[in-house]
């Protein structure tokens, strides 16, 4: 809706709800957090016959973004159903540690709640260092919203920049992300 020189729509990349009605992309380079804070977009649409392109797009943000957080470079990701939606903020310093990063999750009841009117979850990396960017090389959810993993690409557990992925996994939906351990993979 308020487009830009240098936002990036949809370089991060787009996510589709199994029935079309929901989509959302990545604008990484957004400003409106500060420079480079990121967005999302999200179109969603009533029915098919409703054109995309006839649908205002809201604005998602990190309520607590800043310059050069980037949300979205690394992706954005839906639930089959369009009630979750995931994104990584590779760049954000978390606690002081420059560039952890950081996967934001917003999560609504029904469609007919509107994802800008949901606070997002932050997830961070428990044991997160310097530049791990958490999120960078892509997010992604399980088709029921239940499973979340995230990269960790420059994550030196194994050696410099081995990299490491994430699973955060809960019972139902009705557990909060946010409550959950992740599982680390390297």
């Amino acid at each position: 809706p308020d487009g830009a020189t240098d936002d990036n729509l949809g370089k991060g990349g787009v996510a589709l709800s199994s029935d079309g009605l929901v989509l959302a992309a990545t604008a990484y380079r957004d400003d409106d957090m500060g420079q480079n804070s990121g967005s999302i977009l999200v179109w969603q649409r009533q029915n098919l016959t409703t054109p995309v392109s006839g649908v205002t797009p809201v604005k998602l943000t990190d309520p607590d973004g800043a310059t050069d957080d980037s949300l979205g470079m690394g992706g954005v990701t839906l639930s089959a159903d369009g009630l979750v939606l995931a994104a990584g903020a590779p760049l954000e310093s978390i606690g002081g540690i420059a560039g952890a990063g950081s996967v934001l999750v917003w999560q609504r009841e029904s469609l007919s709640t509107a994802l800008n009117t949901v606070t997002p979850v932050k997830l961070v990396h428990p044991d997160g260092a310097t530049d791990d960017n958490l999120g960078k090389g892509g997010v992604a959810l399980s088709s029921d919203g239940l499973v979340l993993a995230a990269t960790a690409y420059r994550d030196d557990d194994m050696g410099q920049n081995s990299g490491s992925i994430l699973v955060w996994q809960r019972q139902n939906l009705t557990t909060p992300v946010s409550g959950v351990t992740p599982v680390k993979l390297t």
